[in-house]
């Protein structure tokens, strides 16, 4: 789980090479106002108590102060105030100042390096890792970790200035509240600090737990670049607060939350200004940039010293190698050992064997739904015991662990072995309630209330034909919405219905209540091959509908046979002596109808110049007239094939019944047929078919445009229909009356010398219909040979359609119908030739 990079081992030795000499370059604002150079020239001086700490570091003149090993303030107060003209520095790897670096009001020329400070003390007086506060100046920290300090870890306050915090890694371990690393401005009414805390922080490593403040700025100039936040799960990173003027360089946002937050409660709002780009801020793995703030980047304050920034995207490896008290101990504790898992009610235990490494600091828990890979950590702090438990886990998924060991310079060992467990549930859900069952035409409609157990996974069915016993699962998948249909049943037969719950742990509830219910034949003969069944021809009205084979009585006008290859179909009849008047009606009424969510399925067929209009009524206890309705000729020719109709009744409760009113509109071609009846329950087919491919158009077309694509291959396939429009992308219309049943159509409807464009699409059987095809176009004369341009090589069949023989047509040259061609004629040929 460890990756050693070259470019950190690089950085590192840089580092350690760098930060060894007491002279070394000073940058940021504390390069400013004189240049900062600490105790540089006085007296070196080694301290290993907190007394000889506080000595050295108060005292007038120069000094340079080497920590070694661990001083504890806690003896003094907590808390020291250096003096100006200090450089206090560590010598070894364990060099680790416990307690609250402060200074002396009006102190300057400070220089804290390669140290550990850890103050984990509440309180706002001490509790700070290194306070500047009450006018410092020129102060330099570089090359320090901090970590869990009650209070900040670097504040920067009340007027002080020329300040740069470089190299430093921010963390915190067992803290559980108020982690905020760094607060640069004391108050929004604190006036005095405006001129004042002119600041730089570059190259600092925002690290576990960091929640806010990285920094929050009052009134200050802050210069932020190239610095790495790597604190997942943080409130936010930057505080823009009142008066404040923050520039934003080359930093490597990676996973955390607000980047940049409103601070501004009161007075005039501080402004951000950052910059972008491939070598910019980077804002990687779900970061993006907060949207709140103007980017001021081109008006905010521009730093008055040089600067050289590392690009964005290394900002990350190159802060995590060198950043921080570099601590130079990189032998990683051994793997742990012994790991095993034990599952119980919604829980897996982990337990391994201690390690025995006495800088041990803990252990890490990695977990993957994969084998051997994927592995995420779980635990959010370091787990002090052997063991761990994982109750955050979905039952029935198996999940594999793995275990690591980190001792306290924060070196992990390798993974241990490998164990898994499954999540275990064996508690079932509740037994559905409020089962109800109705019945309708070969087939038993079921629902019941949702579970509200958050693990459901499903529901069983299960069916007998005797009250309270011999049930038997009719369902081969679990369903999982409450509500079924059962469409094997026989007509006649009682039915008895349980239904279970199961959870994603495969276990299943006891039976809910029983509910039966027995399926019956809503329409008898409604396709007419015998006789006309349930349904009457309603007296009264004008005249009647008839039971018919093969064509009807009527010449031009009615279909050649009943719809799907049968035979008989009832028909209007419009010929002369019945419904030829213009308002003639026939009412064909059918029986009482019984279930839930209807739907009404029909086929019909209107061919004829004169045909009138189909309706269908509806009643629950009054008729509502024309719920579906059609007009006019549908149909080209007394062959083509039904249409077929669906009529959604499902907003009709209770019992119904429906009746086809067919209206003359005068003429003796008006017959209009219908077959095929029935009702059917939830079409639930909401899918369309896939968009027709291949379409292609044969250009040019002299009397129309025929046109081809690939058959769709759908087993519900209904047919196509074919859209025309003069605009390339908008504005088609349907050309086809009937569905085409074919993959081929020919357009005979058309103008010469216009362009036409052709797209397609495809309808299934429950007339659910297809996005576009690709588009074509045709009809366009000039282009004769179909590749969209008009060139010499259209020529010959230009002069061939010119001398053609076009006397009184409108599909050659001869345009105003006088048998001469003349030349104004030929020029209109030639310019559309030429468009």
């Amino acid at each position: 789980m460890k990756r050693i990079l070259l470019l950190s081992v690089i950085v590192v030795i840089f580092s350690l090479l760098y930060f060894t000499s007491d002279v070394f370059a000073v940058d940021g604002w504390a390069s400013m106002n004189g240049g900062t150079t600490g105790g540089e020239g006085g007296t070196v001086v080694t301290v290993s108590t907190p007394e000889d700490f506080n000595n050295y570091i108060t005292a007038s003149g120069p000094y340079i102060v080497q920590v070694s090993g661990t001083i504890d303030l806690s003896s003094i107060g907590y808390m020291v105030h250096i003096a100006s003209d200090k450089t206090i520095k560590g010598i070894g790897l364990d060099s680790l100042i416990i307690g609250d670096l402060s200074f002396q009001q009006y102190a300057s020329n400070v220089i804290i390096r390669d140290l550990s400070i850890t103050n984990p003390t509440s309180g706002e007086d001490n509790s700070d890792g290194i306070a500047v506060k009450e006018n410092i100046s020129n102060v330099y920290i570089t090359q320090c970790t901090l970590y869990d300090c009650g209070d900040g870890c670097i504040d920067i306050t009340e007027e002080s200035d020329y300040v740069t915090v470089s190299w430093c890694k921010f963390y915190y371990v067992s803290q559980l509240s108020h982690r905020f690393p760094n607060l640069i401005g004391h108050n929004d009414t604190n006036y005095d600090d405006r001129g004042h805390l002119r600041v730089t922080m570059h190259h600092n490593w925002y690290s576990d737990l960091c929640t806010e403040r990285m920094p929050r700025v009052r009134f200050g100039q802050v210069h932020v670049y190239n610095n790495y936040y790597g604190c997942a799960g943080n409130n936010y990173c930057i505080g823009v607060g009142v008066e404040s003027n923050i520039r934003v360089e080359n930093n490597y946002f990676d996973n955390v939350n607000q980047t940049w937050y409103n601070w501004s409660n009161s007075g005039t709002p501080g402004i951000i200004g950052w910059n972008t780009g491939a070598v910019g801020n980077q804002f990687v793995n779900g970061t993006t940039p907060a949207t709140w703030a103007t980017n001021n980047y081109v008006t905010v304050f521009t730093p008055p010293y040089s600067y050289t920034m590392d690009d964005g995207p290394d900002v990350k490896d190159i802060v995590m190698a060198g950043a921080g008290h570099i601590v130079t101990d990189a032998i990683p504790p051994d793997a742990p050992t012994g790991l095993a898992a034990i599952s119980s009610e919604s829980i897996i235990s982990l337990d391994w064997d201690d390690n025995s490494e006495p800088d041990l600091a803990g252990y890490n828990v990695y977990r993957s739904e994969t084998s051997g890979t994927g592995y995420v950590q779980i635990n959010s702090t370091l787990v002090t015991n052997s063991d761990y438990i994982d109750n955050i886990i979905s039952n029935g998924v198996t999940y594999y662990y793995v275990v690591s060991a980190v001792d306290t310079a924060l070196n992990e060992s390798d993974d241990s072995t490998e164990v898994s467990a499954i999540g275990i549930d064996t508690t079932p859900p509740a037994a559905p309630t409020g089962l109800a069952a109705s019945a309708s035409d070969s087939m038993v409609a079921l629902d019941w209330d949702d579970n509200n157990e958050s693990d459901i996974e499903g529901y069983n069915v299960y069916r007998s034909t005797t009250h309270g016993a011999g049930f038997v699962q009719i369902n081969s998948v679990l369903v999982t919405s409450s509500d079924y249909i059962d469409n094997t049943v026989v007509n006649g037969t009682t039915y008895y219905y349980v239904v279970t719950a199961e959870d994603i742990s495969a276990n299943e509830s006891g039976n809910s209540n029983e509910a039966s219910a027995e399926p019956y034949d809503q329409l008898t003969a409604a396709d007419f091959e015998s006789d006309f069944g349930d349904w009457i021809n309603v007296i009264g009205d004008d005249y009647d509908w008839f039971r018919n084979s093969g064509p009807t009585p009527s010449a031009s006008t009615g279909p050649s046979s009943g719809a799907n290859g049968s035979n008989w179909y009832v028909y209007f009849e419009t010929s002369s002596g019945y419904a030829n008047i213009a308002g003639d009606t026939a009412y064909l009424e059918g029986p009482d109808i019984e279930g839930v969510n209807r739907q009404l399925s029909f086929y019909y067929h209107m061919y004829g110049a004169h045909i009138g209009t189909l309706y269908v009524d509806v009643y629950n206890g009054v008729w509502n007239e024309g719920v579906w309705s059609i007009s006019g000729q549908q149909h080209d020719y007394p062959e083509d094939p039904y249409t077929r109709a669906i009529v959604d009744l499902s907003g009709f409760i209770g019992t119904i019944r429906i009746r086809f009113r067919a209206v003359a509109a005068g003429g003796y071609q008006g017959d209009i047929a219908i077959d095929d009846i029935e009702i059917v329950e939830d079409l639930t087919d909401t899918t369309p078919p896939a968009p027709p491919t291949g379409l292609t158009a044969i250009l040019p077309g002299e009397t129309d445009v025929p046109l081809e694509w690939n058959a769709n291959t759908e087993v519900d396939l209904a047919g196509y229909n074919l859209y025309r429009s003069q605009t390339s992308g908008a504005g088609f219309v349907r050309q086809n009356v009937s569905l085409i049943v074919d993959s081929n159509y020919i357009d005979d409807v058309i103008n010469h010398y216009t362009t036409y464009y052709y797209v397609v699409t495809a309808l299934d059987t429950t007339l659910n219909e297809s996005s576009y095809s690709n588009e074509v176009f045709g009809g366009l004369y000039g282009d004769f040979t179909g590749n969209g341009i008009v060139e010499i090589n259209d020529l010959p069949d230009l002069l061939d359609f010119w001398l053609e023989d076009d006397c009184n047509t409108t599909d050659g040259l001869d345009l105003d119908d006088n048998c001469i061609v003349n030349f104004y004629e030929f020029s209109v040929l030639a310019n559309n030739w030429l468009q």
